[in-house]
Parts: structure tokens; sequence; C-alpha cells
């Protein structure tokens, strides 16, 4: 890794083979981005896995009633060799994973050719957006024969990566907690979090906008249809919230069948 002109550069290889290098200019494309899809809301996808990656294909074609789309798409990851490469690989118009659901495929070339998609490792996608939707790994440790009571829950990184969406959001975003996390984690740990980094931001009176709503992806053959046409369980940190986190994902679940 080397460094120049105060920014950090290094590659990152796909696992199909391709090296992406990274520079940090992300803040210049989010801006152009903003620009071109001024008349959109704004939706942050963290995390680019099998889950955000589909997520990001999926509010990137929600229409409105005028047959376009209804918002601007950033999905963010981190700017490490590791995970880079998906940002470089949607910014060229490529899925970063791989599937054999067609409707996937061209939905997001779809999204693509429409302009509203950007992958970026700016933090500063995260102010800029309407709505942020949380698709990290939460870490669990199982131990051996399978005993889950045995088993502990690694909250370090999501932690981390939680704050940095507090530091960093509009006092009045909705955050929808896509991970599979323990009973209780949106009020007893990510609440009081959101609320602390909002006191020390000069936010004393706005209420956290927090909604969950435990991602039912399948990968196969209906990937894409696996988030657009099955029910959601949600709900949220209080009523507004709810009805908030309702209202979104209305517009890109198809229930009515």
């Amino acid at each position: 890794m080397n460094t120049k002109a105060g920014h950090k550069e290094f590659t990152s290889r796909s696992p199909f083979g391709k090296e992406y290098y990274v520079n940090s200019d992300g803040i210049h494309k989010i801006n152009a981005f903003l620009t071109r899809n001024k008349r959109r809301k704004v939706v942050a996808i963290q995390g680019l896995g099998f889950v955000g990656s589909a997520m990001l294909t999926a509010v990137a074609n929600a229409q409105g009633n005028d047959g376009l789309p209804l918002y601007a798409v950033i999905g963010v990851d981190l700017p490490k060799p590791q995970t880079y490469w998906k940002v470089g690989m949607i910014n060229e118009g490529r899925l970063p994973i791989e599937s054999v659901d067609r409707g996937l495929t061209r939905a997001f070339n779809k999204a693509f050719k429409a302009g509203n998609i950007i992958a970026t490792t700016e933090k500063y996608a995260y102010a800029n957006a309407d709505i942020i939707i949380v698709d990290i790994n939460l870490d669990v440790i199982k131990y051996p024969q399978g005993d889950i009571k045995k088993s502990d829950v690694i909250f370090t990184d999501f932690i981390s990566a939680i704050r940095e969406i507090a530091m960093h959001m509009k006092p009045d975003c909705l955050v929808i907690v896509e991970s599979t996390v323990p009973v209780g984690t949106c009020e007893k740990v990510l609440f009081p979090l959101f609320r602390e980094e909002f006191k020390k931001r000069g936010y004393k009176d706005f209420k956290v906008n927090l909604g969950h709503s435990y991602e039912r992806v399948m990968p196969g053959r209906n990937y894409l249809k696996s988030i657009t046409s099955y029910y959601r369980v949600f709900s949220g940190i209080d009523e507004k919230s709810k009805k908030k986190t309702r209202k979104f994902l209305e517009t890109i679940i198809d229930t009515r069948n």
C-alpha cells in the first residue's frame, strides 16, 4: 500500500481475477451522482455482499407511477483490498456476485444504464442519504457439537460499522437494519448508540428513525424475487419508525399476490 497526495492507494483483486486500483476520489463522484439524480431520494446500502448487492439492485429498480426510478442508490463497502473490488465491479456495471438468476442481472444492468447506481467506500454517502439499509455480517462463533448456548456473538465490527452511520447520517434519516441480529439488539444496543452519537453532534431533540426487517434473500433462480415478491416482517423503535419502514418497503416489495 502506497501513499500519494494524502490518499491511500492499493489494488484489490476480485474472485473473478480482475484487479481494481483504488484511489480516493469518491466524494467528487458522489456529488456528480447526486447532481444527476437530484430529484430522487437517496438510499445508501451498507455492505455489498450477496444480500447487499441484491438489495441494491432491488431498490434501484423501484419505480414511481411515471415508470421512472424512485431512488438514487449508493452501495457502500470497506476501503480494504479484500472488499474494494465489489465497489470497482459495480462502478463498471457488473454485479459483484455470481447468480443463475438472469432477472437479477437484467435488473442490475437496467439500473446501471439508468444511472441511479453507484458504489463507494466514502462515509460521505451516509451524510447524503434519506434512507440507510444495513446489510453487513454479524459474526457468530459456534462451538463444538453445535450447542447454541455455547455460541458467542461478536459485535465489535458490527457496532463499529453502525457507529460510522450514526456519526455521519442526517438526523431525520431512516435506518433499516436487515442484518440478522439477536433479539433486543436494536433496542438495547443500536438505539442508545445513535442517541449517544446524535448528542455528541449537538442533535438533542431529534428522535432516531430506526427500523428492522430481517433479510430473506435466497440465492438461486428466484434471487431477485426473494426480495421483491415475498412478504416481510418489520418493525420500528417507535410508531413513527415503523410507519416509515413500512412506507419504504412497500415501494420495493410487491405483496399484491
